[in-house]
């Protein structure tokens, strides 16, 4: 089991003492506070499973304190454990009306303590994996596809045609990624699409055209909780607006139209005029081209990365699909997060690093490491563990749930650990592999080089087999 990270509460340092005896395993990690200023301290720099406090803390007692915890967005789901030796039923209730989750009465058995924990604990993992969302969200683009029949695998091709005219643009990788995930998310808000409008053979009467192209809006507002689909809003919500201002849901004109989106509608398009549909065969490349064309002429478009894209699909775009090797991010020079505190030893990594095939990324923090994830996952993470804020187990976990492919490589020269155990926690929590300061060139190099190229052979694999 992986560990979990629980935040004890209490001004009594013999409680705190028992409490972490109590809890003495490798499933947990504890830290501790003495009053509601100290936890509320580390509540912002770190992340917690379930928090276990006192309610007649002084100052802060535990009922404000936990008013204060359920009024912050990230630890709003975050279990909460009220210990007390008042055994009055109105202040239970109380308790849990302000947003504790459970109770404990003094005194307590340490087999009742730890089954309260327990059960917390287990709720917060199957909420995590609740808000682990981007899997279902594809999913759910999929199945919005899969309701019109007449589309084929569009999602699919649209989503690999426009990562790689993004890439031929020149755009970050970030971006290349949210116009693969557009190509599976930009008509999920087909799904409030009833279906007698959806599938209806004949033409849209003005009221059906307008509740049709709610899917825009609709999508937009379904994905728009998810900080890592923050780039491929756009394309969602933009991906039917018209270079001349025609278009919905805005009516955005020429470069108001935002960038992805204006990429994004092009390969739209192209695919649509290139597939086969019951109602029309599929046009040849050179035919769909010139309709393309037609359409930037029209005002449609925007002319210029029209012209990009066909010089991009007559002279760089790849065989098709069935017909070459599947090139993965992997296999084009890699880009490498480095994580870690302390300057001197960061610069070293880079300086190490910097005459090898690869992109360096470097930041002092795991919540910096955390949103360079979230914007656009690189390639392989090399983090340290003891960080100040966001440690590196915290940015382990929180990495597999935002990007669970991501390879990970921990380091670590101990401290009130050894470095062994500090790894050893770090590789049950999700690590590809760790390093024990200090190490060498070839180590390093070796390490990242193995879990490159299975991160490939697992993206080739799966490209081949037909999933995202």
């Amino acid at each position: 089991m992986a560990p979990y990270r629980v935040l004890l509460v209490d001004d009594d340092v013999l409680q705190l003492d028992l409490q972490r005896d109590i809890l003495a395993d490798a499933s947990y990690f504890i830290d501790t506070a003495t009053n509601g200023l100290e936890a509320l301290a580390l509540l912002e720099r770190l992340e917690f499973d379930v928090i276990v406090l006192d309610q007649g803390l002084p100052g802060l007692d535990g009922h404000a304190l936990c008013r204060k915890i359920r009024g912050q967005r990230q630890h709003e789901l975050t279990p909460v454990i009220m210990v007390t030796g008042n055994h009055d039923a109105a202040s239970v209730e109380q308790s849990l009306s302000i947003g504790a989750t459970d109770f404990l009465w003094k005194p307590y058995s340490p087999t009742e303590y730890k089954a309260r924990v327990d059960a917390a604990l287990r709720m917060k993992r199957r909420t995590d994996r609740l808000e682990r969302p981007e899997t279902l969200f594809m999913a759910l683009g999929q199945a919005a596809e899969a309701r019109d029949a007449c589309t084929g695998d569009h999602c699919e091709r649209v989503s690999e045609l426009a990562e790689a005219f993004g890439e031929h643009l020149g755009l970050e990788r970030s971006d290349q990624v949210a116009l693969a995930q557009g190509g599976y998310l930009h008509d999920i808000g087909k799904l409030a699409i009833p279906d007698r409008i959806l599938l209806k053979p004949g033409p849209l009467d003005e009221e059906e055209k307008r509740t049709m192209q709610s899917h825009t809006t609709f999508g937009a507002d379904l994905c728009g909780s998810l900080r890592s689909f923050s780039r491929t809003l756009p394309i969602i919500r933009h991906h039917h607006e018209r270079w001349n201002g025609e278009g919905y849901p805005d009516g955005l004109a020429g470069e108001a139209i935002p960038l992805l989106a204006r990429v994004f509608q092009i390969v739209d398009v192209y695919d649509a005029l290139a597939s086969r549909r019951p109602y029309k065969e599929a046009m040849s490349r050179g035919e769909a081209l010139a309709g393309l064309h037609q359409e930037a002429i029209r005002g449609h478009l925007d002319p210029v990365l029209t012209g990009s894209f066909v010089k991009f699909l007559t002279k760089d775009a790849p065989p098709a699909r069935d017909d070459r090797e599947v090139a993965s991010p992997a296999a084009q020079k890699a880009t490498l997060l480095i994580v870690d505190d302390d300057r001197q030893f960061r610069n070293f990594l880079v300086d190490l690093l910097k005459d090898s095939n690869y992109n360096i990324q470097a930041v002092a923090t795991g919540r910096e490491a955390l949103d360079v994830v979230e914007r656009g996952p690189p390639d392989l993470v090399l983090t340290d563990i003891l960080m100040e804020g966001m440690d590196g187990i915290d940015l382990v976990r929180r990495t597999r749930t935002v990007a669970p492919e991501i390879p990970i490589i921990t380091m670590s020269a101990g401290g009130r650990l050894t470095a062994s155990d500090y790894l050893s926690v770090s590789s049950h929590l999700g690590a590809d592999a760790t390093l024990q300061k200090p190490f060498g060139e070839n180590t390093l190099i070796s390490a990242i080089e193995s879990l490159l190229r299975r991160s490939r052979d697992a993206w080739k694999s799966k490209t081949v087999g037909g999933s995202f």
